[in-house]
């Protein structure tokens, strides 16, 4: 299982690299086989699920629900908003003796802000405040092309002005937003294959159109359905048809919107590619080495569309059958052949809860301490690993 697999990088799809550090686009197994089995039949499986952008649901857009959209202010909604403020702010200043140093200044003053969000209609939310600061200097307003340089969540430009409350906020002075994110995993179900080394080549490419098309039927069958929950006709995400807070005030209204248009779902074009080598080993003509590899080839997001579609393959599992004639162990030259099974042993044995288990892994332990001015210190560590403490009855 490794978990994900991300489109292979445009610049390393030309040589034989299949993963760095960051993108991990290719998942599999070497092994050996027998040379004279090189027309043995080898069976290959994997899973995989893609997750598909889809609209959520009514409760969850409404106050308080994990997906409550913000809708930024439009630029004469924030000059409007702007002026109010400062006008209140500087009344509150004269009304004051000594102004801002007043102790009553910061809660008054914050009743001052409340009060000009509420003349223009909008809901007050201090998080999503950012009016001027409360000294009222209009030199302090930074103009609109500066406070609009944040991004969203959906890496659209951030209004100097938010405001969270869809019920109370006028069409006329919001700017339109995508529909809040939510991300469903579609398991897929991806065929089996067979080869042989002696065509393992050829059978890669069969298996390779097989797959993908399985993949793209799937996808399509789900954007099609209208099942619930989730149907993709019901649910699914549709570019260019943003959102209004009186949308999200009728939320029935914009999904039977949507259902009734032409716009099909936003759906990833998963392409996947099984890479199948069959090398003969140069140290050994008695054996073969085998490649077997699951790799992402699908198409990296463009800009625009990097919020809409996810084209990594989730969940990864690959298997490997074959006969068991057939198989050849490897030879490790820099490692010994054990090593991992050696150290998986270890571990086995420290937790077993068997004491005579874990005293024979803590000496095995401690015998491969290397010499050295901590070769003591190290021991005595070693010696104490996954031993129950012990406790003194003696008070101090």
């Amino acid at each position: 299982m490794s978990e994900f697999i991300v489109p292979m990088p445009m610049d390393e799809r030309g040589g034989d690299e299949e993963a760095d550090p960051i993108h991990i686009s290719a998942h599999g197994v070497d092994f050996q086989v027998r040379a004279d089995a090189k027309n043995k039949r080898i069976t290959v499986a994997a899973t995989g699920a893609v997750y598909v952008r889809i609209l959520p649901a009514e409760d969850e857009l409404r106050p308080g629900g994990r997906l409550e959209p913000t809708f930024p202010l439009n630029r004469e909604a924030r000059k409007n908003l702007r002026a109010k403020v400062r006008e209140n702010l500087r009344g509150l200043i004269s009304s004051l003796p000594g102004g801002r140093a007043h102790p009553d200044w910061p809660a008054k003053s914050l009743e001052a802000r409340k009060a000009a969000y509420e003349a223009l209609g909008l809901p007050f939310e201090n998080t999503q405040d950012r009016t001027p600061s409360e000294n009222g200097d209009e030199s302090t307003v930074p103009p609109d092309a500066a406070v609009e340089s944040a991004e969203t969540a959906e890496g659209e430009a951030r209004p100097e002005q938010g405001a969270v409350g869809a019920e109370r906020i006028p069409d006329v002075m919001a700017e339109e937003i995508s529909p809040p994110a939510k991300w469903l995993r579609i398991d897929l179900e991806l065929p089996s294959f067979e080869f042989s080394p002696a065509s393992a080549a050829a059978d890669a490419k069969i298996a390779t159109d097989a797959l993908n098309a399985a993949i793209a039927k799937q996808l399509i069958g789900w954007a099609e359905s209208t099942v619930e929950p989730y149907g993709g006709h019901l649910w699914g995400f549709r570019h260019g048809r943003p959102i209004r807070p009186s949308d999200v005030r009728n939320w029935k209204r914009y999904l039977e919107a949507i259902r009734s248009s032409k716009l099909k779902p936003v759906l990833p074009e998963i392409q996947l590619r099984w890479d199948v080598q069959a090398v003969p080993d140069p140290l050994d003509a008695s054996r073969i080495t085998l490649h077997v590899a699951l790799e992402n080839w699908s198409e990296l997001p463009s800009a625009s569309t990097y919020k809409e579609i996810e084209p990594a393959l989730f969940q990864v599992l690959t298997s490997v059958t074959l006969p068991a004639s057939a198989h050849e162990f490897l030879h490790l030259d820099r490692v010994k052949p054990s090593y991992h099974l050696v150290v998986t042993g270890l571990y086995e044995r420290l937790r077993s809860g068997d004491p005579a288990q874990q005293q024979a892994a803590r000496d095995e332990l401690v015998r491969w301490v290397s010499a050295g001015p901590l070769h003591g210190q190290f021991s005595r560590l070693l010696g104490m690993a996954r031993r129950p403490p012990v406790f003194s009855s003696t008070w101090l």
